[in-house]
């Protein structure tokens, strides 16, 4: 008997929140059903006794349910956070590329920082944003290889596409982030132009 007692407390242990709750529900009405067909209980008790237990199984219920929403809720701000995170610093990592493309000590130590970072952070980024990084450090890795091949019409066609390959996360870490009260404000700013234009 005793075995079956912690077989029995042990498989309800294991229960989630919600069935243990329709469990005791249950097992409270069957209680008072009993009562009721036997007759050990005056009727207007058995009335009440039901009405406080369907009362509390409404707000176990209710509290149940809040808690699962907070705990989404707080899930869904701290991915937030995050995301915002990434982006920001995806977005400067990407500066540094551009500004380290033709140089190639700096660019040296960039790419591997880049790689580093993507491996850490990629999860993070919507999908365009990831595609579109991880595309812009290959694509710089090896540009400056481009700019060293004989001149062709077929080279110029391959180094602006490359090109704009590194340029389009200036793109789409911003769009990436959307979040709608700060979205028009993250539109990316053009580099000032030293031509005097």
């Amino acid at each position: 008997m005793f075995r079956l007692g912690n077989r029995i407390t042990k498989s309800i242990s294991e229960l989630g929140a919600i069935p243990r709750l329709f469990l005791v529900f249950s097992i409270s009405l069957l209680t008072i059903f009993i009562l009721i067909i036997f007759k050990l209980v005056e009727s207007t008790v058995l009335i009440g006794f039901l009405g406080v237990i369907i009362g509390s199984g409404i707000s176990a219920f209710t509290i149940l349910t809040q808690a699962k929403e907070g705990r989404r809720g707080s899930l869904a701000v701290a991915s937030l956070e995050k995301r915002l995170e990434a982006h920001q610093a995806g977005y400067a990592l990407w500066r540094k590329i551009i500004f380290s493309i033709h140089d190639d000590d700096r660019l040296a130590e960039v790419i591997p920082k880049a790689d580093c970072w993507w491996d850490n952070h990629c999860l993070y980024l919507d999908r365009e944003s990831r595609e579109s990084m991880k595309t812009c450090i290959s694509s710089a890795s090896f540009h400056k290889d481009l700019l060293f091949e004989p001149p062709s019409k077929e080279r110029t066609i391959r180094l602006k596409e490359n090109f704009a390959k590194i340029m389009k996360p200036g793109e789409t870490l911003v769009k990436g982030v959307y979040l709608p009260p700060l979205h028009e404000d993250l539109e990316p700013i053009p580099e000032p132009n030293n031509e005097g234009e």
